[in-house]
């Protein structure tokens, strides 16, 4: 006997459940800014020649203090040497007489060579340092003249080639225009040369002659009777 076959279990898939479709809100448009207005850039060299004519004025003004300076130490160099004659004059007197009111004498005179000479090392000191200032004033003035004459020739060198850059630019343009208007006079005069072949066609065309319509059959004479 055939063995009796087993029922095959059928597993319920379980539904999908979906998911609740999420409700976007509808995109507005981002308003856009407002374009920020750029200040244009200064030309480089304006910059420069700016810088040139500082550092001049700065090297103007070292030079003026470095003249001053030396002025004074000139004067104190003067005093210094007044101060020394006073005190030798003095200090002979108070050797060849000596009394104590040239002795104080010669010893005031040798206070005013010493200070004397303190002044004058302080004015050299001051022109060391103003000669010292004039020269790095001059060497950065040095340095924004050679910039400005690189620069300027930079600018020159980009000028040149922008209009170089302009005028290919333009010859190519024209030369494009020239082909598109040479091309589109051809394109006018083969349509009106076919026009006017097609006008010239239409007139040799002549209209075909209609056929005649073929005349009726008259009817047969009736035969006299011969008696």
């Amino acid at each position: 006997m055939p063995r009796p076959k087993k029922a095959v279990v059928k597993s319920k898939k379980a539904p999908v459940k979906k998911a609740p479709a999420k409700k976007t809100a509808p995109k507005t448009a981002k308003a856009k800014k407002a374009p920020v207005a750029k200040k244009a850039p200064a030309k480089t060299s304006a910059r420069v020649a700016a810088l040139v004519a500082t550092n001049d004025k700065a090297a103007a003004a070292a030079q003026a203090q470095l003249d001053k300076a030396t002025a004074r130490a000139d004067k104190a160099a003067d005093k210094l040497a007044k101060a020394s004659a006073a005190a030798k004059t003095k200090g002979e007197m108070a050797k060849a007489k000596p009394t104590a009111a040239k002795k104080a004498a010669a010893a005031k005179a040798r206070t005013a060579v010493a200070d004397a000479r303190a002044a004058l090392s302080a004015e050299k000191k001051l022109v060391k340092e103003a000669r010292v200032q004039l020269k790095g004033v001059q060497a950065m003035a040095s340095k924004a003249t050679t910039a400005a004459r690189v620069v300027a020739n930079a600018e020159a060198k980009i000028d040149a080639a922008m209009a170089k850059a302009v005028a290919k630019i333009q010859a190519k343009a024209d030369k494009q225009i020239a082909a598109i208007q040479k091309k589109a006079a051809k394109d006018i005069a083969r349509s009106e040369a076919a026009a006017v072949k097609s006008a010239q066609q239409k007139k040799r065309r002549k209209p075909r002659k209609k056929a005649a319509p073929a005349p009726a059959a008259s009817p047969a004479p009736a035969q006299v009777a011969q008696s």
